[in-house]
């Protein structure tokens, strides 16, 4: 079940042969600003890890991932410099 306020909530539901397949979801756009991180990602370093000492939220890799363009969470993405924005812009502009 997709719960209110869950990245998910907006999410088209597609039903095939009686089961329920999650379709597509709008990738978040946030503009490029003065106050954005850049970051290397080191060998063996996860997207979740970094959203955790990012944001304290290792369950927002996905907001990595579109800010990113990253199309595969698990795949190794050493060496790749990734941004990150504030926490604040998170809330403000991503999870709002």
């Amino acid at each position: 079940m997709l719960t209110e306020g869950s990245r998910y909530e907006k999410t088209n539901i597609i039903i095939e042969n009686r089961k329920r397949i999650l379709g597509t979801r709008q990738v978040v756009s946030v503009p490029i600003r003065n106050d954005d991180t850049f970051y290397r990602i080191p060998a063996g370093q996860a997207l979740d890890h970094i959203a955790y000492l990012a944001w304290g939220h290792p369950e927002w890799w996905w907001i990595l991932c579109d800010l990113n363009d990253i199309l595969d969470p698990f795949a190794d993405h050493s060496g790749k410099l990734i941004r990150i924005i504030s926490i604040e812009r998170v809330a403000l502009e991503v999870l709002s």
